[in-house]
């Protein structure tokens, strides 16, 4: 029996395959770059996130003949950078990184709306430019055309998620870096949602770390030339 853990990084992917007494049998990692300009945007490609990970698994599980004994994978990603997809699941741009500091306008507008407190004691974050909340007010303000074609806004774990499973899901530590989770409710934040503008039904549903939140789709089964269970 076999596992696959999935490291999805800022600057690259890293893939382990590991057998059921934990120990790891084959890794490969696949780096990608960041598209930084000099009016502090820092994004890249959400594809370039999805070819990552499709090449380094390929790569673990290429000396194994029993695919079929994969029995799970479990995935890690970076955190707070924001991805607008379509209802298809598509992008509508390129990936606003965590790191991007276009939203500096928009996070004094929220500090004068609400002090520091009021963010953290809910998310457990202060306020920065790199949160989901501040992308999503830029958008608005700035990419109407992008907000108003929204049907998620995703996170790196929850876009990874549905390209495997076809399912929008998100754990907690993840929501709470969108600055819109309350950590004390566990769910998404009513108060946050109005600031943002948005309803919540434009955001993953959040599940906790460990549980499992589906099965691979038939096409990425082909795809990956993996035997799908009967």
């Amino acid at each position: 029996m076999y596992l696959l853990g999935i490291d999805i990084g800022t600057t690259g992917t890293k893939t382990v395959l590991l057998n059921d007494k934990g120990i790891k049998l084959k890794s490969h990692y696949k780096s990608y770059g960041l598209i930084k300009s000099s009016n502090k945007m820092v994004e890249q490609r959400a594809d370039d996130w999805w070819d990552a990970l499709v090449l380094t698994v390929r790569e673990c599980i290429s000396d194994i003949s029993d695919k079929e004994n994969i029995l799970a994978l479990s995935i890690s990603s970076q955190g707070g950078s924001l991805l607008p997809v379509d209802k298809n699941g598509d992008p509508l741009s390129n990936v606003i990184v965590w790191m991007d500091k276009r939203g500096i306008k928009q996070q004094n507008d929220l500090l004068k709306l609400h002090d520091d407190d009021f963010y953290y004691k809910k998310t457990g974050w202060k306020l920065t430019a790199g949160g989901n909340l501040i992308q999503i007010k830029w958008l608005k303000e700035n990419r109407p055309d992008i907000f108003e074609r929204t049907y998620k806004f995703l996170s790196t774990i929850d876009y990874i998620n549905y390209k495997l499973m076809g399912e929008y899901i998100i754990d907690p530590t993840n929501a709470a870096m969108t600055y819109l989770f309350n950590i004390q409710k566990a769910t998404w934040d009513e108060e946050l949602l109005d600031v943002a503008e948005i309803q919540k039904q434009k955001l993953p549903e959040v599940l906790k770390p460990g549980k499992v939140i589906g099965n691979l789709t038939t096409l990425l089964w082909h795809m990956e030339g993996l035997k799908k269970e009967k």
